[in-house]
């Protein structure tokens, strides 16, 4: 028998704070139950740079059929995870609680796999996982588990015997759920929101849960759907501190910095800080914060003045393009309002 693969679809991952967008620090990771479904239809997934295809093998006799087949694939589950320990300082996500995850999901008509042009609070879900927790339980309560179409999973009579005491442990247990959306009933009533199961261990290098519905996808295609989730770069507060060596007469000016089509931060300073080993450095900060950027197009540039005996007024000028400050060395701080801000901190030798 003939097997020949044919994309089915991409999923590309876009990020501002590579060149031209191209993050290569993330990876899809199927669920168990999606591999199994890859096995029983032969998809295979391939990744170039920041590109995950997905390709489907089909021999002669199927071309006319796999269409409909492909339509009966269930929900499709990935872990989207970072293979950088720095991808979280570098990248602006929305902040989750402790029972909320990003969920990325296809919808028909839709390119991105999430609502707004880029990742935001509005992709944040509801997830729980072995166990659900309510304020209080009483005996008679009828407790039912309902998933999205509003049928009846698992339903239980609660006796007294069954009444947790701190109601730690619930009577409906979520273990060996499909993953999926899934409401907590009780006596008939919806006693909280929705949400998400995820029959998986979830990784500690997630970024959040890709779900791909292929009825939404469709059929082999000539050209294939691509997929995108856009991921944009934190902006924090950059801070030089100068440290001058050997020329005791120096003196600096502010620094000045710009980007692309964006109007240019001032800079503060400079201000007096004392370093480690009684070292005194002239501190600059950015007055706005500024997008970190693997590679910045324009660099901030310090200006100063010394004594120079040579120069016709006794003073010469210099000027040094400043090092691109690293995601690795995040500071936090009160600015004047009382506010946090964050800042990236780099000390320069002159």
């Amino acid at each position: 028998m003939n097997i020949i693969y044919h994309k089915w679809f991409d999923i590309e991952v876009i990020h501002d704070y590579f060149i031209e967008g191209v993050c290569k620090k993330v990876a899809l990771i199927p669920f168990s139950d999606t591999s199994t479904i890859f096995s029983n239809y032969q998809i295979l997934m391939r990744k170039h740079e920041n590109i995950t295809s997905f390709y489907v093998g089909v021999n002669e006799s199927e071309l006319d059929t796999i269409g409909e087949e492909l339509k009966q694939v269930g929900e499709l589950y990935f872990q989207l995870i970072t293979e950088d320990f720095l991808f979280h300082n570098y990248t602006e996500l929305p902040q989750a609680e402790v029972d909320q995850i990003l969920l990325f999901q296809n919808e028909s008509g839709k390119s991105n796999l999430h609502v707004n042009e880029s990742v935001a609070k509005e992709d944040l879900v509801n997830f729980r996982q072995g166990q659900l927790r309510m304020d209080q339980w009483q005996e008679g309560d009828t407790i039912e588990l309902k998933n999205h179409v509003g049928e009846t999973i698992r339903k239980s009579l609660l006796t007294m015997d069954q009444v947790p005491v701190d109601a730690a442990m619930p009577p409906v247990s979520l273990r060996n759920l499909n993953s999926g959306l899934y409401e907590l009933w009780v006596n008939g009533t919806q006693v909280e929101t929705s949400f998400f199961h995820f029959d998986a261990t979830l990784d500690d290098r997630r970024i959040g849960i890709v779900k791909m519905q292929p009825t939404s996808i469709g059929a082999l295609q000539d050209e294939p759907p691509r997929y995108t989730i856009q991921l944009a770069g934190r902006a924090v507060h950059f801070r030089y501190k100068i440290v001058v060596e050997h020329r005791q007469n120096l003196q600096l000016t502010p620094i000045q910095v710009s980007f692309p089509n964006q109007s240019t931060p001032s800079f503060h300073g400079p201000n007096a800080i004392e370093l480690t080993g009684a070292q005194i450095a002239q501190a600059f900060t950015s007055s706005e914060p500024i997008k970190l950027q693997e590679h910045l197009t324009k660099r901030p540039l310090l200006t100063y003045t010394y004594q120079d005996p040579n120069a016709s007024a006794g003073v010469g000028s210099d000027e040094m393009k400043l090092p691109n400050p690293s995601a690795e060395y995040l500071e936090s701080f009160i600015d004047a309002n009382g506010n946090t801000k964050l800042n990236t901190s780099t000390i320069v030798y002159v």
